[in-house]
């Protein structure tokens, strides 16, 4: 795996990371998933499973099968696109969670 293919891997794993653990947070004070996709994903698998795959399958097949095709270049550019759709849900979400007086950590 090149540099840039493991830097956009790591980014989006983090991101997935982040996105999960501020949506469950959210849930739990009772907030409501705003993705109907994840929705009904949370109540066909659950939230755990749910973050599982968005966390551990996700970014990994997202290198993975354009690695297997032989265009890694691909797989980096494919887990940036995510993290950086991802982004602006966790800044929202924290922005939520501040308004709110949730504690993050």
């Amino acid at each position: 795996m090149n540099t840039l293919a493991f830097a956009a891997y790591f980014l989006n794993l983090l991101v997935q990371f982040a996105d999960g653990y501020l949506t469950n947070l959210g849930l739990v004070h009772g907030f409501k998933e705003g993705n109907p996709v994840t929705r009904w994903l949370f109540s066909k698998l659950g939230t755990v499973r749910t973050n599982a795959i968005k966390i551990g399958a996700v970014p990994f097949l997202a290198i993975l099968i354009p690695a297997v095709a032989g265009h890694i270049g691909y797989g980096a550019l494919l887990n940036g696109l995510l993290a950086g759709v991802t982004l602006p849900v966790v800044v929202k979400n924290v922005r939520l969670l501040k308004q709110n007086k949730i504690k993050i950590f």
